[in-house]
Order: structure tokens, then C-alpha cells, then sequence
């Protein structure tokens, strides 16, 4: 009986000694968190990147959209005073590939016509023998209108190449996914703040890797660090906020932290207007991300 008493009475006090130390750490987060330089230092650290998210997230709409207009040039007819539309004329006449496909002429030989003659010459043969329909690779090469506002162009994902161009969205959305269970689990392992701190180094380098890419592939991963970044930053940013914030700040905060995402998109779609060569808008979205090293 006695040491069923003692029992009970060591439960109880360690209840107690429990309930004694919480009280205690939210009074002084109470305090520290009311105001002041650290909640304002906080609400920054959080804020910030995801901003940045809003950015990269959604910039696959300014950076790899189709071309406004695309055609191809015809080796063979670049010497030609013809103008450009005399050449699709000849080349696409009834076509409606997108220039991703041309007739099998002799461009050899109609370039030594003038453009009365090689269209004469090109509509009396149809008649007669309706030309083979090739890839435009094989006369030529793709030309674009703007080809500087899109990645599109760089890398010619036009045609048969088309569906790699969504690639650059897919690789953000596997990069969240795995960012998401991955930084997770350091952040429990190893703190927030350093999962924060990972999660602010792969997103720089990510945005540099994407400006700077001279290959497809490697504008790829810098597209999947960034997806596996936003999801580092996300979670250990809004947690923090809502650990480190006192009652009185925590809701308004919680508020603005939501809505910094669209805030980001808001700047984007300006950025995008004022901006547009694909690589230097992509370089005015990684600048600011340098700013997370201040975070750090």
C-alpha cells in the first residue's frame, strides 16, 4: 500500500514538474514573441522565401511558352532576295504543321528562280506529282518570332520535341514531392532551422543552375532543386512561425504567410511584363533569392 502511494505521488509530481515546465516556456515565449526586433526578425526569415516559391512555381508559364509564330528555314533559300513569307509560301503552301514540316522540293534549284518563276514551277508540279511531305530538319532549320522570350526556342522543344517542354513543370512538382517527406524528415531529425538552412542552399543554387543552364538537362535539375527547396523552405518557415510567435501576432502572421504566396505570382506576372528574354527574366528571379543567405 505504501509503495502505491509512492508511486502515484512521484506520477503526480512528474505530471505536475510537466505541466509546471510548459506553462513556464509559454510565458516566455509570451514575452519574447509579444514584439521587438526577434518577431519581426522571424516573420522575415518566414515570409521571404515564400514569396520566392510564388515566383519559381508558377514562372513555367512566362519562361517555356510556345513561340508566337514558327516556320522553317530552308537552307538553300537563305541567299534568296525572297521575302519571308514568299518563302512559306513555297514551302508550307497548304500546310498547317507549324512549320514542323515542309514539301520536298529542290530548294537547290528554285533558288536560282526568281519567286514568280519557282512559284509557277511549284504549283504546275503539284498538279502533276504532289511532293513528299519531310520533317523541316532534314531542309532546314526551325526559326521563331521572339525566340528569345522562351526556353522553347533554345532547345527546340517544338514538334517531335514538343512534350519535353512540360518537362520544366513536371521536375518542379517531383522535386516538391520528394522535398516534402525528405526536408520533413530532417527537420525533425536535425532542427528547423537547419533544414530551413538546406532547403535556402538548394534553392539558390537551383535558380542559378536554371539561369545559367546551357542544356535542357540541367535547367531540369536546377527546376527539381527548386521544387524540393520550396517544400525545405514551406514547411520549417510556417512551423517556425507558429512555434516562435506569441498568440497576440501569431494569427495575423499566419495570415501574411499564406498570403505571400499569391503576393510572389503578383510580382511575377509584373517582372514577366517588363522583362522579356526568358534567361534575363529567369536571372530578375533569382537575384532576390539571395537574400535567403541573410536567413541563414
Amino acid at each position: 500500500m505504501t509503495k502505491s502511494k509512492d508511486t502515484n505521488l512521484e506520477k503526480t509530481r512528474e505530471l505536475i514538474s510537466e505541466q509546471g515546465m510548459k506553462d513556464l516556456l509559454t510565458k516566455q515565449l509570451e514575452v519574447v514573441g509579444s514584439g521587438g526586433a526577434f518577431v519581426w526578425a522571424i516573420f522575415f526569415l518566414c515570409v521571404t522565401p515564400n514569396i520566392l516559391n510564388g515566383f519559381h512555381v508558377s514562372s513555367y508559364t512566362l519562361l517555356g511558352h510556345l513561340p508566337d509564330d514558327q516556320w522553317c528555314g530552308i537552307d538553300d533559300l537563305r541567299a534568296t532576295n525572297w521575302t519571308l513569307e514568299q518563302k512559306r509560301s513555297i514551302t508550307n503552301r497548304d500546310l498547317n504543321s507549324g512549320g514542323c514540316t515542309v514539301w520536298d522540293w529542290d530548294y537547290k534549284q528554285l533558288s536560282r528562280m526568281s519567286y514568280d518563276e519557282a512559284s509557277n514551277y511549284t504549283h504546275r508540279m503539284s498538279q502533276i506529282n504532289q511532293p513528299a511531305e519531310v520533317s523541316c530538319k532534314v531542309k532546314g532549320n526551325y526559326e521563331y518570332l521572339n525566340p528569345e522570350s522562351t526556353f522553347v526556342a533554345d532547345w527546340e522543344l517544338t514538334c517531335d520535341r514538343s512534350i519535353q517542354r512540360t518537362s520544366a513543370q513536371v521536375s518542379i512538382s517531383l522535386g516538391k514531392f520528394c522535398g516534402s517527406f525528405s526536408f520533413g524528415i530532417l527537420a525533425d531529425k536535425f532542427g528547423r532551422k537547419t533544414s530551413f538552412t538546406l532547403g535556402a542552399a538548394f534553392f539558390i543554387v537551383g535558380s542559378i543552375m536554371c539561369s545559367f543552364s546551357p542544356w535542357y538537362s540541367l535547367f531540369l535539375i536546377g527546376r527539381f532543386a527548386l521544387g524540393a527547396a520550396s517544400s525545405g523552405l514551406f514547411y520549417p518557415a510556417f512551423t517556425m512561425i507558429v512555434e516562435n510567435i506569441c498568440l497576440k501576432h501569431r494569427s495575423w502572421m499566419s495570415i501574411a504567410f499564406s498570403a505571400s504566396y499569391p503576393v510572389g505570382m503578383i510580382l511575377l506576372a509584373i517582372t514577366g511584363y517588363l522583362i522579356q528574354p526568358w534567361r534575363y527574366l529567369q536571372l530578375a528571379l533569382t537575384i532576390p533569392s539571395l537574400l535567403l543567405i541573410l536567413n541563414c
